[in-house]
């Protein structure tokens, strides 16, 4: 689901730290509570131990009055306090403090007791902690005090801590993905230059990392793996080079000799059976001659200026013959943004070389009374070749394997043709620094798009 490691660590340090949090969130929760719970208790107790003082100095000043007379007045200061007092006297009327409105305050088993909302009558939502103090007449004084602003207070807090929680998640979160995208870029950088390469610039070293960790072990080890590859493929270039060019003479000698002793053979079909042969073969020749030399960085050492207007209409006049014997007509078109002729910098040669396969296959594929185009698309920046004919078209799985070398249509293999042209055309085009793609479906024919850099 999460295809990035970026992604991936960043979700997982959130994770972690969001269960980090959590369990100090619960924690401090649980201490902070505890302490404002244990000061409100500490404070009541004392509450219960200033009423006790107070009645004693209200019995030592009115003496003559009765048990619940001296209550009352000891009681009622404390009443503005917000606390709720109730006082046992043996054999009397529990003695009341006014907010409870003549309902003592139930007993309790524990001196110290939380009592839960409704069991105080006259304050029944609200919850009270209640301190029990033994009397020495042997009654019992219970002082009581609500819980209510307690509580909102620790909910509050739970509250607040919970948004502190959230706000350090998101920003750990952003912080997270910003360091890991910045520390993970060379290895985009890396990926992006992979993607990219090919046998064709396999001698491009990747920069190495200023820092000495394990991605510039990656990418050393990436150059070492390419340049010992970059050597095996020049290798193999090398040897299909000369074993073509090896094989390119003694080929041309026996289509001469077998043109001139055309006349010894008593089969003449034999006779062009055997020179279509000799023909294709050196087509293949010359193909593998022309792809080991568009697969080498050396041969664009003598690059120059080259007009593509000129290289389209030396191709139409080499092509014309072909074109004429299987009824097809080539129309070119150039179109240019530019008040200048459309250049390129590279070689003449091989660039004739790539448009004349292009048309060659165009026309190779068209039917009897078909238009092949060849156009010229130019920008500031880029030219486009493009040639298009009305051939059966390559099936959809097919065109990711078009430009290798010897991967044929049928009507390709049923022409004779190499297979090496399209594989000629992506060597050539690459070469130059640019790219080749070909849009078609069955049945309406392909448009091939050489892209090439214009010349600055």
């Amino acid at each position: 689901m999460f295809r990035r490691i970026s992604t991936r660590l960043t979700l997982t340090l959130v994770a972690v730290l969001g269960l980090v949090q959590a369990g100090l969130i619960v924690t401090l929760d649980q201490l902070l509570e505890s302490r404002l719970r244990t000061r409100f208790a500490t404070a009541l107790q004392r509450r219960a131990e200033s009423v006790l003082r107070a009645h004693e100095l209200v019995r030592e000043k009115t003496a003559a009055e009765t048990p619940r007379g001296r209550w009352s007045l000891a009681l009622d200061p404390f009443e503005q306090n917000g606390l709720l007092l109730s006082v046992d006297i043996p054999g009397e009327p529990a003695v009341t403090s006014p907010g409870l409105r003549g309902t003592p305050i139930p007993a309790t088993s524990r001196p110290l007791q939380r009592v839960p909302a409704g069991i105080i009558a006259a304050r029944p939502d609200e919850p009270f902690l209640v301190v029990s103090r033994a009397l020495p007449d042997g009654g019992t004084l219970r002082v009581a005090s609500s819980l209510a602003t307690l509580d909102d207070t620790l909910g509050q807090t739970r509250i607040m801590l919970a948004l502190l929680a959230l706000l350090a998640i998101a920003a750990t979160a952003l912080l997270s993905w910003w360091i890991l995208r910045r520390g993970l870029e060379p290895l985009t950088t890396v990926t992006r230059h992979l993607r990219q390469a090919s046998a064709a610039d396999l001698d491009r070293q990747l920069p190495l990392p200023t820092r000495e960790d394990e991605l510039h072990e990656l990418v050393e080890a990436y150059n070492r793996m390419a340049a010992r590859l970059e050597s095996q493929f020049q290798n193999q270039r090398q040897f299909v080079g000369r074993v073509a060019h090896e094989l390119k003479t003694p080929l041309a000698i026996l289509s001469g000799r077998l043109q001139t002793r055309r006349a010894d053979f008593s089969d003449g079909a034999l006779a062009d059976a055997l020179q279509a042969e000799l023909r294709h073969m050196q087509r293949i020749v010359d193909g593998f001659l022309i792809l080991s030399r568009g697969q080498h960085h050396d041969a664009l050492r003598n690059a120059r200026l080259v007009s593509l207007e000129d290289v389209v209409v030396q191709v139409l006049a080499r092509c014309r013959q072909s074109a004429a014997e299987r009824g097809v007509r080539l129309v070119p078109s150039f179109v240019s943004a530019q008040a200048s002729e459309p250049e390129v910098r590279g070689d003449p040669d091989l660039l004739i070389s790539m448009v004349e396969n292009l048309v060659r296959n165009a026309i190779r594929h068209s039917p009897a009374d078909a238009v092949v185009s060849i156009g010229l698309d130019a920008t500031a920046d880029q030219i486009v070749i493009r040639v298009a004919d009305r051939g059966p078209g390559i099936a959809a799985e097919m065109i990711p394997q078009i430009f290798d070398p010897f991967v044929q249509g049928a009507s390709s293999q049923r022409s004779g043709a190499s297979g090496l042209g399209l594989a000629i055309v992506r060597s050539i085009a690459r070469l130059h620094g640019g790219g080749v793609r070909v849009e078609s479906h069955l049945g309406s024919g392909s448009t091939f798009l050489v892209s090439l850099p214009a010349a600055t």
